[in-house]
């Protein structure tokens, strides 16, 4: 560090004031200025009256400081410009519907797409969702709050039995007419194009020669005393639709002799149909439909082929009785005619009947081996 003599010691007023004045390295280093050198003097000098013009051999400086200066404000001004057009996209999508409204309103719907889209949007009203009923048979759920929801669909309802000798028929003979008993229930009561008002032949084509003959006729004119509907299940196209091809089926079959070496093959079955309205327009899942009981009590008689002119493969039906839950009384047109009151207010088509269900209330969907003769067309508990 520099060091000065003693002041006691100082020269007088015009002596040297650094004669004393020590330099050691320590001062030299830390000295706030250092002399350019003699060149540097020389070309400052110089270029103060004539700056160079070629300044290729050295890189303009760069003014690094005076550039992060610049983007620190560019992005002191730039950021509230972002927040706020963020905000406003958000506020645009909740409200889509007043700004295509405002573009319609005030540059004459030239909005370039945004009213149409805002059209093709869906509605996001919260109208309460329609809850169907459980207990209200509809297209999707025919046989709801009804015994038949669990009864077995079509001919997996015809359980043929175990079979063993019975007159002049051996246990495969059996089995081969309880397979074509099985065949005209499922023909007559199940096939979905007779149900729909179709063609009757192919059940005509089951019967012996005789009760065929009559069979065609009754389809063809059928009266109180010659009604087809005992034998066959269908419904007027014009009038009643299948709301479907399943049909739920429950009953038995069984077989003893006949008294004369031939077999007695006997039905007892009930078919739940389920129906919607001709015509009807915007059927849905949830479209109510009305059911329909038919139960049938049949006995088959196959003769012995040796003692009587039979034609093989057909059967003859020695009895037959019927009755049906949801088809108008007195109505003798071949078909069975549910009534749908309160599905439809055009009943124009309708059949007109002569006769209300009457008597004692009964429960359609009972009555296997018991089909109490007196009650053919009564009130049912039921549907």
């Amino acid at each position: 560090m520099p060091t000065l003599e003693d002041p006691q010691d100082a020269a007088p007023d015009d002596a040297d004031p650094f004669e004393g004045l020590v330099l050691d390295a320590d001062f030299i280093k830390g000295a706030q200025h250092k002399e350019g050198s003699a060149r540097a003097r020389m070309l400052a000098d110089k270029w103060k009256k004539h700056p160079p013009t070629d300044t290729g051999f050295r890189p303009a400086p760069t003014p690094r400081r005076r550039r992060r200066l610049k983007l620190k404000l560019a992005g002191n001004w730039q950021m509230p410009l972002f927040v706020l057009l963020a905000v406003a996209l958000v506020l645009v999508g909740m409200n889509s519907g007043a700004v295509a409204d405002w573009f319609s309103k005030h540059l004459g719907g030239k909005a370039g797409g945004s009213a149409a889209a805002a059209d093709a949007q869906p509605s996001t009203s919260t109208a309460p969702a329609i809850v169907a009923d459980p207990a209200i048979p509809t297209v999707a759920h025919p046989f709801a709050d009804s015994p038949a929801e669990s009864w077995p669909t079509g001919v997996a309802g015809i359980v043929l039995p175990s079979t063993h000798g019975v007159g002049a028929f051996s246990s495969a003979e059996v089995a081969t007419d309880l397979a074509t008993t099985r065949t005209f229930l499922t023909t007559a009561f199940l096939d979905p194009k007779i149900l729909a008002g179709g063609p009757t032949e192919p059940v005509a084509a089951l019967l012996q020669h005789d009760q065929a003959t009559w069979f065609r006729s009754a389809v063809a004119k059928p009266s109180k005393q010659n009604d087809p509907v005992a034998w066959v299940s269908r419904f007027k196209p014009d009038y009643a639709v299948p709301a479907t091809d399943a049909v739920r089926t429950k009953g038995m079959l069984t077989f003893k002799g006949d008294g004369h070496n031939g077999l007695l093959v006997h039905a007892d079955f009930i078919f739940v149909y389920a129906l919607r309205p001709a015509g009807a327009t915007g059927v849905t899942g949830n479209s109510r439909v009305e059911r329909t009981i038919a139960h049938h009590v049949l006995d088959f008689d196959f003769y012995d082929p040796a003692r009587y002119d039979v034609k093989a493969g057909s059967l003859s039906i020695a009895s037959s009785e019927g009755r049906s839950s949801n088809s108008m009384c007195g109505v003798y047109n071949g078909y069975l005619n549910p009534s749908f009151d309160t599905l439809r207010s055009d009943t124009s088509a309708a059949p007109s009947a002569s006769g209300t269900p009457s008597g004692p209330a009964y429960d359609p969907y009972a009555g296997i081996g018991d089909i109490n003769h007196k009650v053919s067309c009564g009130l049912a508990s039921r549907n």
